[in-house]
């Protein structure tokens, strides 16, 4: 089952700003990031990281 996970950035302004979707594919067990065209227009946008500390249900979404 393929999953769409929207994403969203705590940045210096305050609110909470759409940083991109991640679709995530649960058999297959993996996954896609794909940036909002706002969120890298933006001047206080930070690059966002995906390493293996940061799991998904307990695996590592790669």
């Amino acid at each position: 089952m393929k999953q769409r996970i929207f994403v969203f950035a705590h940045l210096h302004a305050g609110d909470p700003v759409i940083a991109g979707v991640l679709e995530y594919d649960e058999a297959g067990r993996s996954g896609m990031f794909r940036y909002a065209r706002s969120y890298l227009e933006r001047p206080d946008a930070i690059p966002l990281s995906m390493r293996e500390e940061f799991a998904f249900d307990g695996r590592c979404i790669k």
